[in-house]
């Protein structure tokens, strides 16, 4: 027995691990936090499907495990390491970037309840993750052997690791325990791990059965005691206490009250290698096969998933629930799988239907579903129960085109170049133009409140079906078009008329009154009429947008105004007051109110939410006939399209982003990644430019998430980023920053709480407070210094002046007194000069 601290400060014990057990169910089941599952009463052809390879960024297209861990995330063990899957991105961990990893190949994943990772490797022991740390444990510390193929943590908190060829292995207060056949295991080939609710270990082996640990008592079961074969590579128990365990080559066996009973292939399993059993949050057993796909056992009946109906591979490995009831399947070489609830389900060739591509849709009185295909015939869907009807039926035609119960409840038909049939109390009655038909193609049918039935032909003309005889309207009786393509009986009994290439027409009390482009009108082809609950008339046309009709006066509105797309197959209203519209490219709805906006001039654009492939919906191009949709009395909206008749439910599928928590991952300052969750970041000086990569743990509609971020000290704003998931600054000032960003939908919910991260930038010293304050303070020292030598400077200079000028004073008066002698003495020269030369008395 080795002993060891799993991560330095935190000891692995059996209370922490139960304490942590209780505050995780505690979140788990407060306030219902987890979605549900996938509706069992949809098939599995009608979950919206998605598949991720090594094209989207798995590093190797086996799964062998999936597990979602407390924080969000989603994890998958490949033959090419780790990954770690935010809904849009992967992160592969693997020898090359995590040195803990001596083997890429992971067979097991599992969280325990102090929030740790472990993983199995097929080489390279076990590792552990926890707080961005991975640390790996080998035989070298006890762990008995490298190859893991399992794990399991029961409630206790300890941690049971299953090896290939070496047992069992037990790990408790850090204690590495091994179990062997000398210990009452029933073989060494331990492939599975469960732990129930009990508390108990169930353990399965290669061939040599199950065993049940509790107690410190093995208790085996092999083929003797009823199970169908010693391999056992599954055992799940479900939400009724039952004991499900999935053999190689035996089937599946389930025990009850210490007795098996067995399903195979003869029962309706795909395949009798079981590779992995789950149980999800609406008690449907999922069992995925080593060859035969995805199986669904709901009650007693089994439907099938394979290859050929779009799942990505036949050998199942992995299969996962995650907390928006989202269904993830990992196969053998052909990558990930998603199934999820859409708002759509899509009724189709693989539900049953003669053909894909849906024509006419409607209800009958007795809650049929009738549905018009373009060469399968006709299909009644009723309790989830399809039942095809083709010319082997009686049906004259295979190509239906219109449909109209009238008011004795017969089902009247119009077909491609096979006329006109009424369906009564089983029976197919056929009118065609040896009958008085006028066109054997039937494009539109409409029964009047006088009891009159109404046909459109393809460039026969309208008629009249009453008494059994057949009246013929066309061009010459004032009708706009011979191709009437879509009918309309108003509130006041008028019926108007939608044409190919003839514009708009009511015929009321026998007279046709005719609008066209010239009136307002969009296109003089009109493809469907619809009727709001306002009285409200919008028209759709093929390739020129959607006319309002109201109060006498046309409105069109266009793809320029914000509409999605140009042609209009079907339009219905659903009760939150948003019309519903089938065109080339998808299916969206405009809220009426902002139709009715945009015509008053109030709003300059209309709002389409738009719906596609990503939504469960198998194609995007919607299909023209008469009716194109309609709206079931449960309040459903059915929609022909291409690609199926698509059933639009009235229950939202669950997408909250409040409930999304939002991560930031990583920072990268200029070329060196740094630690996002060590705190607070500090960038050092000179580093300028700043990259903050984040994303939110959506799994449902990843794609549909919009963010907005907002830098604290630096943006004014909330900066709208779209999808993108990263941040970018450059030439930030020194100093403290944080950083905030959160998630929405795009229809203007935003997750409450977002994330955040303060990071501080370090100035250079000469940008350092300090530095400035000795500047300023050198610079007055500097300032007064040099003032002081100056005046110093001006006191030297002043003195030295002021002894020059006395020293120059001194000698001008001492020249002036030598210049006033040399004067007198030149006077006294002249006087005496005088005297002596003008002097009589001298003479």
């Amino acid at each position: 027995m080795v002993s060891f601290t799993l991560f330095p400060g935190r000891r692995f014990s059996a209370w922490s691990g139960l304490v942590v057990l209780l505050a995780s169910f505690a979140l788990v089941f407060a306030g219902e936090g987890r979605a549900q599952g996938l509706n069992p009463d949809r098939g599995i052809s009608q979950y919206a499907h998605d598949v991720w390879t090594t094209d989207e960024g798995l590093p190797q297209n086996s799964v062998n495990a999936i597990v979602q861990t407390r924080d969000g995330y989603l994890w998958m063990g490949t033959y090419e390491g780790l990954a770690r899957f935010d809904g849009m991105r992967f992160t592969v961990f693997d020898r090359r970037n995590t040195p803990a990893f001596r083997d890429n190949v992971v067979y097991a994943l599992l969280e325990d309840h102090a929030g740790t990772l472990w993983i199995g490797t097929q080489t390279g022991g076990l590792v552990a993750y926890r707080d961005g740390v991975f640390r790996n444990y080998s035989a070298e510390d006890g762990l008995g052997g490298n190859f893991v193929t399992s794990l399991a943590e029961t409630s206790d908190g300890v941690l049971w690791i299953g090896l290939q060829g070496k047992g069992l292995v037990r790990l408790k207060d850090g204690v590495f325990t091994p179990f062997t056949t000398a210990d009452g295991l029933p073989g060494d080939a331990v492939v599975e791990l469960y732990a129930d609710r009990s508390g108990a270990l169930w353990i399965g082996t290669n061939g040599f059965g199950a065993a049940r640990y509790a107690d410190g008592v093995f208790t085996t079961y092999t083929t003797a005691d009823g199970l169908p074969s010693d391999a056992v590579w599954a055992i799940r128990e479900d939400q009724v206490g039952q004991v499900w365990m999935g053999t190689h080559g035996g089937g599946l066996a389930r025990l009850k009250d210490g007795v098996f009973t067995t399903y195979t292939t003869a029962d309706g399993l795909s395949y009798d290698h079981v590779n992995t059993i789950y149980e999800d949050s609406r008690g449907t057993l999922w069992i995925g096969a080593d060859g035969g796909g995805l199986t669904r056992l709901r009650g007693d009946r089994f439907d099938t998933h394979t290859s050929r109906d779009g799942l990505s591979g036949d050998v199942v490995w992995s299969i996962l629930e995650d907390r928006e009831g989202n269904l993830w399947v990992g196969t053998l070489g052909g990558g990930l799988n998603r199934f999820k609830n859409s708002r759509f389900s899509v009724w189709g060739a693989p539900e049953g239907l003669g053909d894909d591509r849906i024509r006419p849709i409607l209800e009958t009185g007795d809650g049929s579903i009738w549905i018009g295909t373009m060469s399968g015939g006709l299909a009644r869907l009723k309790d989830g129960v399809v039942r095809v009807y083709t010319q082997a039926d009686g049906l004259p035609g295979n190509s239906i085109w219109a449909l109209f119960e009238d008011r004795t409840g017969a089902l009247w038909i119009g077909m491609r170049r096979a006329g006109l049939a009424r369906l009564k109390d089983g029976v197919f009655t056929t009118y065609t133009t040896a009958d008085g038909l006028a066109n054997d193609f039937v494009r539109s049918i409409c029964e009047t409140s006088d009891g009159a039935l109404w046909i459109g032909t393809n460039g026969g003309g309208l008629q009249r079906f009453d008494d059994g005889r057949f009246t013929t309207y066309t061009t010459a009786d004032g009708l706009p078009s011979n191709t009437p393509w879509t009918f309309h009986e108003d509130r006041t009994g008028a019926l108007w008329i939608g044409t190919r290439g003839g514009g708009l027409t009511r015929l009321k009390d026998g007279v046709f009154t005719t609008y066209t482009t010239a009136d307002g009108l969009a296109d003089d082809f009109v493809t469907t009429i619809f009727e709001d609950d306002d009285g409200v008339f919008w028209l759709g046309s093929y390739g020129k947008g959607l006319t309002r009709f109201a109060d006498g006066r046309f409105s069109v509105i266009t793809s320029a105004d914000g509409l999605f797309d140009d042609v209009v197959h079907g339009i219905l209203e659903d009760d939150e007051g948003r019309l519903w519209i089938s065109s080339n490219r998808g299916l969206y709805f405009v809220p009426k109110a902002d139709l009715d906006a945009f015509v008053r001039g109030v709003e300059n654009a209309v709002r389409a939410t738009v719906f596609g492939k990503e939504d469960g919906l198998r194609g995007v191009e919607g299909n023209a006939a008469q009716p194109a949709a309609w709206k079931s009395r449960d309040g459903k909206l059915w929609f022909a399209t291409m690609s199926g008749a698509v059933e639009v439910r009235r229950e939202e599928v669950r997408f909250d982003p409040e409930s999304f928590p939002v991560v930031i991952e990583k920072v990268i300052v200029g070329d060196t990644e740094m630690d996002a969750h060590s705190g607070k970041i500090v960038v050092p000086p000179g580093e300028d430019k700043i990259e903050i990569h984040y994303t939110v743990l959506s799994f449902t509609s990843p794609e549909r998430m919009r963010f907005r971020y907002r830098l604290d000290g630096y943006d004014g704003t909330w900066t709208e980023a779209g999808t993108r998931r990263v941040a970018y600054y450059t030439s930030l000032s020194p100093g403290p920053y944080r950083f905030r960003v959160t998630a929405g939908d795009g229809a203007g919910r935003w997750s409450a709480e977002g994330a955040e991260l303060s990071f501080y930038l370090e100035p250079y010293f000469y940008q350092e407070p300090w530095f400035f304050v000795a500047l300023g303070l050198l610079l007055i020292v500097g300032f007064v210094g040099g003032l002081r030598m100056l005046v110093r400077r001006y006191e030297r200079r002043s003195v030295e002046l002021e002894q020059a000028v006395r020293a120059r004073t001194l000698e001008l008066r001492q020249k002036a007194a030598e210049l006033e002698a040399m004067v007198r003495a030149l006077e006294r020269e002249k006087e005496e000069a005088a005297d002596r030369a003008g002097s009589p008395c001298r003479k």
